[in-house]
C-alpha cells in the first residue's frame, strides 16, 4: 500500500513564497546598484585626484630633493592612499626618480 502525501496549496502560502521572493529580488537589486554606485564614485574621485597631481607636479619645478620634500609637505596628497614616483628627465638631474613614502615597496610587487 502506497501512501501519497499531497501539500495543500493554500492562498496563504503562495502569498508567503511570493513575498519572500520579492523581497529577496529587491535586497539582491539594491546590493547590486549600491556596489555599483560606490565603485564608480571610488573610480571618479581617483581620477580626479590622480589629475590634480599630475597638473601640480607640471607646475612645480623640482630640481632636487629638497624641492621635492616641499612639493611633499606642501600638496595635498593623501600618502597612506596614494603614491607618487617621479621620473626627472633633465639631463643634469643628480637624482632621476622621486618615490612618495611606500611607492617603492607598490612598485616591487
Amino acid at each position: 500500500m502506497k501512501l501519497k502525501f499531497k501539500s495543500k496549496q493554500n492562498s496563504a502560502s503562495i502569498m508567503l513564497r511570493s513575498f519572500i521572493l520579492m523581497i529577496t529580488v529587491i535586497i539582491l537589486i539594491s546590493s547590486i546598484a549600491t556596489v555599483l554606485a560606490v565603485g564608480h564614485q571610488l573610480l571618479e574621485s581617483s581620477r580626479s585626484n590622480s589629475t590634480r597631481i599630475i597638473r601640480s607636479l607640471k607646475k612645480s619645478d623640482i630640481d632636487g630633493n629638497d624641492d621635492w620634500k616641499n612639493w611633499r609637505i606642501n600638496n595635498t596628497l593623501d600618502t597612506s592612499t596614494s603614491y607618487v614616483h617621479v621620473n626627472n628627465m633633465r639631463a643634469d638631474a643628480s637624482i632621476k626618480n622621486y618615490y612618495s613614502p611606500g611607492t617603492k615597496k607598490i612598485i616591487r610587487n
